[in-house]
């Protein structure tokens, strides 16, 4: 459990640091945000036409989407929609490690199912 919470430790904190986007000192430019939470919908509506459970989470500062493999619940994730620290805004696992670029949700999509339906169920 104390690895886990540093892993999303380490998520908030790369966030927090990440938070330059165009040159604003925090990530909280409105179209950017609003458009990391639309491609979240969209990720969870992709997710759910591959048969895993999914629910958007909306955080006070970093919105996720849940995501449960119906099958076997005790597979589940939160992916983050959050900024690298070159500005870039990309999908992340609760763990820090970026999935795919925001804009490839079928990308993100596919990874995040082949780790959670590891036999396709």
């Amino acid at each position: 459990m104390a690895r886990l919470f540093r892993h999303c430790s380490q998520l908030l904190a790369l966030i927090a640091k990440a938070g330059k986007i165009d040159g604003r000192d925090d990530v909280t430019d409105t179209a950017a945000v609003t458009k990391a939470v639309g491609q979240l919908e969209v990720l969870a509506s992709d997710l759910s036409a591959r048969g895993l459970a999914t629910t958007i989470v909306a955080g006070r500062s970093h919105s996720c989407v849940r995501v449960v493999n119906k099958s076997a619940p005790q597979m589940c994730e939160d992916v983050y929609a959050a900024p690298a620290g070159d500005g870039s805004w990309w999908f992340w696992w609760s763990w820090a490690d970026r999935i795919a670029p925001l804009g490839d949700v079928d990308a993100a999509a596919l990874k995040i199912a082949y780790v959670l339906m590891p036999d396709g169920s």
